[in-house]
């Protein structure tokens, strides 16, 4: 199959300096070569932003906007603005793409006559292999909402495909006044707008979990109330929806409150003692929690976890400290 469509990659760019360059070099170094690539300087108060300008010197493929700090939505939703291709992807400046990335995610969304497309699964650990046997399937608005919103996908807007016209026509735009689950309500609109979505299982994309100075990994107690505020949205503005997609969104929003809960047991700055909020998110475990016992779709680690949130944090807390560390050593 020949495909000769061009495609727009999109990338915010933050306080990156040790990590953009990699990035950019992934891109163009794709197998696919039919690619503008867009560079949004978000107000970078480091190299960022000349590092972008010196890599577009080599290649006329790059574009760099800067622009005065807006945060990572009102960076994506410039580089919407400004993509000319026939699809758009979002690559975060922190991670990087295998070569194949391009062609790969374009394949299948051609033979598919898709107009979106994601994968199941990308590279985090160092000593990862790739899958081997890809299994392709066509998917409904509401199985697709549900696998984004379920544990078994990594949330975020990259890792996928979108057809520029599908996100231009029904004008869907990252959510300015979220800075945290900004992506999982991108992608679960596209879902919910999308009329042939493929769902693949090949990984080209490498998940970076060591950037210390991320918005992910650093404590920040108001993302859990941003990030709770988009899963809200996400819930009310669910078009198309079934059982398995309600128990989905309830199992993200138990897993995500039992997150905000640990992760304030394991703040150890000065404002560490978060006694009411403590309270707050274990009232709310208790409230959404309870179902996800009863349900036999959903695997025992999940309900485990559950339960030792509710009866004792401060080991599922510490537990945490250790996955991370584990995460940041063998991270891609």
């Amino acid at each position: 199959m020949k495909i000769n469509k061009l495609v727009s990659m999109i990338l915010p760019i933050y306080n990156v300096e040790k990590f953009i360059e990699k990035c950019v070099r992934s891109l163009i170094n794709q197998t696919y070569k039919n690619i503008e690539i867009i560079l949004v300087d978000d107000g970078s108060k480091d190299s960022s932003g000349a590092i972008a300008d010196n890599l577009a010197k080599e290649d006329s493929r790059i574009r760099v906007i800067h622009k005065d700090n807006g945060g990572v939505s009102s960076a994506r939703n410039l580089g919407i603005k400004n993509a000319t291709g026939d699809y758009i992807c979002f690559v975060d400046s922190d991670d990087y793409l295998a070569p194949e990335f391009v062609e790969y995610m374009i394949r299948m969304i051609q033979k598919n006559d898709a107009d979106f497309c994601f994968s199941k699964n990308c590279f985090i650990s160092d000593t990862e292999e790739q899958v081997k046997v890809d299994k392709v399937e066509k998917i409904s608005s509401a199985r697709a909402t549900s696998l984004l919103l379920s544990p078994y996908i990594e949330v975020g807007c990259w890792n996928k495909m979108y057809k520029t016209e599908l996100i231009k026509s029904n004008n869907i735009l990252f959510s300015e006044d979220l800075f945290y689950g900004e992506g999982l309500d991108f992608i679960c609109r596209v879902a919910q707008e999308a009329k042939t979505i493929v769902v693949c299982e090949k990984k080209y994309y490498y998940y970076r979990k060591n950037n210390l100075d991320s918005a992910t990994t650093k404590f920040n107690y108001n993302k859990f109330l941003n990030g709770e505020k988009s899963l809200i949205k996400i819930k009310n503005e669910i078009k198309y929806r079934n059982r398995e997609l309600d128990l989905s969104w309830n199992l993200h929003y138990v897993l995500f409150s039992i997150n905000a809960l640990i992760a304030i047991y394991n703040n150890k700055g000065e404002l560490s003692n978060f006694k009411i909020e403590k309270k707050i998110w274990h009232d709310r475990l208790k409230k959404f929690g309870r179902n996800i016992l009863l349900e036999k779709n959903i695997l025992l680690k999940y309900k485990i976890k559950y339960i030792l949130a509710m009866y004792v944090p401060n080991i599922l807390a510490k537990r945490n400290i250790r996955l991370k560390r584990i995460n940041i050593n063998k991270s891609v």
